[in-house]
């Protein structure tokens, strides 16, 4: 199973790359995917913060909010098996 975040304020967006990953996911034979949709970088930082894991985060760059860089730097940090690219 791979757990991945989508983190987007643009709903269209969010949901075509959900839909994407969803019908990829169908062409797949042994790897599923459990893929969570999230509208804010502080909804997506707190449910970090209760446990969750992802191994793939898509992030809006583009997000508003001045804390954006900050908190991606606390999301790479909170997990030591990231690696930023």
């Amino acid at each position: 199973m791979i757990h991945i975040a989508i983190c987007n304020n643009n709903m269209n967006t969010a949901t075509y790359l959900y839909q994407y990953l969803k019908a990829k996911n169908r062409q797949t034979q042994n790897v599923q995917f459990d893929i969570a949709l999230y509208h804010s970088i502080a909804d997506l930082m707190h449910d970090i913060s209760l446990g969750d894991t992802f191994h793939i985060v898509f992030l809006d760059t583009e997000m508003s909010g001045r804390a954006v860089p900050k908190q991606c730097k606390s999301l790479v940090r909170s997990n030591t098996e990231t690696i930023p690219t």
